[in-house]
């Protein structure tokens, strides 16, 4: 476990350099991911608006304390932990919020007409006020939990084969906890209490994350209609074993098993037209 745990974390470090040199080639194009802090003050008042407007309404704050349960926290989704005061009292609290980037709330919020785009986690961290008027925020920090979606299941035991993958699916939301990402630089006592709450191990489970967390949302900016600075088209080839002019199951009885590299080969000419034939 150990030797996988120090795998894991050079794997993160590679995967932060690539995404750093990849940000910089794109600001090099004029698409900037960029950070809050930095927008000018027409800028901010935009992203606020905007913010206010169309994703606001969908942010929903727990309360974090001891009487309420510790809030549910959905897989792979992106938390933000909130540390508060109330004017004239000395005891803080603390509250979740979801960030609501879910396919249908963008998670990168485009500055205007330009092609800068900032976190929607740092728009809200740097709105708070929106969602707790009239209190003193102590601290945000954003926090990522990952469940355990290996359920095993015997399903030629099944009998009911769509019923059984249904019931998976659902215990799949409600598996065991399984990592906590957090942002770099957390408190360490808030640290300690999300891995506590959780059942993590905090020395093997939870991993300080710089910069960025759920990095498979930049599938957003990759979707961005830039033409220029797309690869051209993939056309699959035909799989060189596969005659046309031969049966296919003439091929396989010759050569025995044909390896199939997809998206690379042809579907169509091969899997598809071995279905034909058959």
């Amino acid at each position: 476990m150990d030797e996988s745990i120090a795998v894991i974390k050079k794997l993160h470090a590679q995967k932060r350099a690539a995404f750093s040199e990849i940000v910089d080639e794109l600001g090099n194009k004029g698409i900037v991911i960029g950070n809050y802090a930095q927008l000018s003050k027409e800028q901010r008042t935009a992203v606020r608006d905007d913010y206010y407007e169309n994703i606001f309404p969908l942010v929903t704050p727990l309360a974090m304390d001891s009487a309420h349960p510790f809030p549910f926290l959905s897989n792979l989704s992106l938390n933000l932990l909130i540390t508060l005061q109330l004017p004239d009292e000395d005891e803080t609290a603390q509250a979740r919020v979801k960030v609501p980037a879910d396919g249908n709330t963008p998670r990168f919020i485009r500055v205007g007409d330009s092609q800068t785009f900032i976190p929607l986690e740092q728009v809200m961290a740097h709105n708070l006020d929106l969602l707790f008027p009239g209190m003193e925020i102590l601290s945000c920090e954003t926090f990522r939990v990952t469940r355990n979606a290996n359920t095993e299941r015997d399903e030629e035991k099944a009998d009911d084969l769509l019923a059984m993958i249904e019931t998976e699916l659902r215990d799949r939301k409600f598996a065991t906890t399984v990592r906590l990402e957090v942002e770099e630089g957390i408190n360490p006592t808030h640290q300690g209490m999300l891995a506590s709450e959780l059942g993590l191990d905090e020395g093997k489970d939870v991993y300080a994350i710089e910069g960025l967390q759920g990095m498979a949302d930049l599938m957003e900016i990759a979707m961005l209609d830039i033409h220029e600075l797309r690869d051209p088209d993939h056309h699959p080839i035909n799989n060189v074993k596969l005659n046309e002019d031969r049966s296919v199951f003439h091929t396989i009885r010759d050569a025995g098993s044909i390896l199939l590299h997809h998206p690379y080969e042809s579907f169509s000419t091969s899997v598809e037209r071995f279905l034909r034939e058959a």
